[in-house]
């Protein structure tokens, strides 16, 4: 189902026939993704990303206005022990689980290449509009500082503009493999090894946990995760 991204490798136990029409560009339905997503190892989330499909509302973030505090949690997060990390996500888990109280905010990428997936599974954790340029800065531990604008360009308008380590850093960030991501959105990746992952997995799987955070949850959480941070020194 390439529609330009989702190129599907191995399958387990899908049945053939759904992984043919996949493979000859069929639209697929929900509860295929939702069947496909733990194959892949991916957020069911990213996969409606990939499939170019509008992620359900009940699948969405839960507050768009987090997304600073979540930036702010994994830059701090992605500099603490393993150990500490694990606390957050138990932090994290016990909040309650709040309604939503405002509209899910949908993305429309200029350019429907690899940038445009990116960008989609960006803000599949609060983090497309105004934070890619950190989360680049992040993911590359801090080697590869671009403006705000020049990352939005190229993941929205334009993936010519779209470097390798522009594209490994934000895999880390998302938590995927980079050259597994490469090959599910067409990225063309070059014949070149790539320190992967150089930000630890447990960070990114808190950075999918805070999604769920109201931003005043997610601003107690950025709170403590800096002073986590100050005590370790």
């Amino acid at each position: 189902m390439s529609r330009q991204g989702l190129r599907v490798g191995a399958t387990g136990s899908m049945a053939e026939s759904e992984v043919q029409a996949l493979i000859e560009g069929s639209m697929p339905s929900a509860p295929l993704l939702h069947r496909l997503a733990p194959v892949l190892g991916l957020h069911v989330q990213d996969l409606f990303v990939l499939a170019s499909i509008l992620v359900p509302e009940e699948l969405a973030p839960l507050d768009p206005a987090a997304g600073a505090s979540a930036r702010s949690i994994v830059f701090d997060a992605a500099r603490l022990p393993i150990e500490r990390v694990h606390q957050l996500r138990q932090l994290v888990q016990a909040l309650p689980q709040e309604e939503r109280t405002k509209p899910v905010q949908s993305l429309r990428p200029c350019d429907p290449g690899p940038g445009a997936f990116l960008l989609g599974m960006l803000n599949n954790r609060n983090l497309a509009r105004y934070y890619t340029a950190e989360a680049v800065y992040i993911g590359t531990r801090g080697e590869t500082y671009l403006s705000e604008v020049d990352v939005q360009y190229a993941l929205a308008r334009s993936s010519r503009r779209l470097t390798p380590d522009m594209f490994a850093g934000l895999a880390n960030v998302l938590g995927v493999s980079v050259t597994g991501l490469a090959d599910l959105t067409g990225f063309d990746l070059p014949p070149r090894i790539f320190a992967e992952p150089t930000l630890p997995a447990i960070v990114a799987e808190l950075l999918w946990d805070v999604r769920r955070l109201t931003s005043d949850q997610a601003w107690h959480v950025a709170k403590v995760t800096r002073s986590m941070l100050e005590e370790e020194g």
